[in-house]
């Protein structure tokens, strides 16, 4: 029994011991949730790399051309405006999501007489070539 004990406790001292944080350089680096789930995607692939913050902007910069080249952007815009055409646009963030055959949109907005910033979010699935359906969720309370 004192055995099991022991062993016990120096599994868990060992667990402690592992799970310690490495000591600080003195400079405490903030990363965005987007990065800290890059940086996972990455470990979890295998990969040793890790995009430096100007990759991550130049890859982000050269994706919303390519959509903006498929009209997308636009027609995120147009699709916005059909459906709340007195809001008045707050922000605008559109990207791939998961590959290039799924596009997300999510627009921050004002109506008038609210001072919140409410949001929508959709979507748009590659069917065919250029053919692009929308996604968006109905079940969302506007």
């Amino acid at each position: 029994m004192r055995t099991l004990i022991l062993i016990g406790f120096v599994s868990c001292m060992s667990l402690l011991l592992s799970c310690r944080r490495a000591p600080s350089s003195g400079t405490t680096e903030q990363k965005s949730v987007e990065q800290r789930v890059s940086d996972l995607e990455h470990s979890l692939n295998g990969s040793s790399h890790q995009p430096t913050e100007n990759e991550l902007k130049t890859e982000a910069e050269h994706d919303l051309a390519e959509i903006r080249s498929l009209g997308l952007v636009d027609r995120a815009l147009r699709d916005f405006g059909s459906r709340f055409p007195n809001a008045a646009i707050q922000t605008c963030r559109i990207s791939y999501f998961m590959d290039t055959n799924t596009v997300w949109c999510s627009i921050g907005y004002r109506v008038a007489g609210h001072e919140d910033v409410q949001d929508d979010s959709f979507g748009y699935r590659r069917q065919t070539g250029t053919n692009w359906t929308l996604i968006r969720n109905e079940d969302k309370k506007r």
